[in-house]
């Protein structure tokens, strides 16, 4: 089983942080395993600061084609035929747990990719972070478009 957090972060916090992911992670790790119950209330606060919520039904639209089920009003999951499946769990943000290959992960990170460049993946089983799209060459034709 593989576990993934997914944060939608602001534009602002995106651009401010390419190249920092290192810094994303480490907000985003402190305030899940924190123990202190101010401390996290604080870091819970900063991430929410920093990110978008994201609804259940931006899941509908994207995955609407594949087979989902709803299990709950923030929960569905997705079962290819390959068998893997993933299930997500919606909060302020996304919790995805996938199971068999890649198939069923790779879906969702591809339908989120091209929904919104600006979503932030935490790995906490191999201790890491990253963007779905890179940042770089995004804010650079996003740039090219303001010029």
């Amino acid at each position: 089983m593989r576990y993934f957090d997914i944060y939608l972060l602001k534009e602002a916090i995106a651009e401010l942080y390419v190249g920092k992911e290192d810094l994303l992670y480490g907000l985003f790790m402190e305030a899940v395993r924190e123990r202190n119950p101010r401390r996290k209330v604080i870091l819970k606060r900063q991430v929410h600061f920093i990110s978008e919520p994201i609804a259940p039904s931006l899941f509908q639209r994207l995955f609407s084609h594949q087979s989902a089920s709803r299990a709950m009003e923030n929960q569905f999951t997705i079962t290819l035929k390959d068998g893997s499946q993933a299930t997500l769990i919606f909060d302020h943000y996304i919790s995805l747990e996938a199971s068999g290959n890649l198939g069923a992960e790779a879906a969702v990170f591809e339908g989120l990719r091209k929904y919104n460049p600006y979503f932030f993946v935490v790995d906490y089983q191999n201790d890491c972070g990253a963007w779905l799209s890179p940042q770089k060459k995004h804010l650079l034709n996003h740039r090219q478009f303001v010029l």
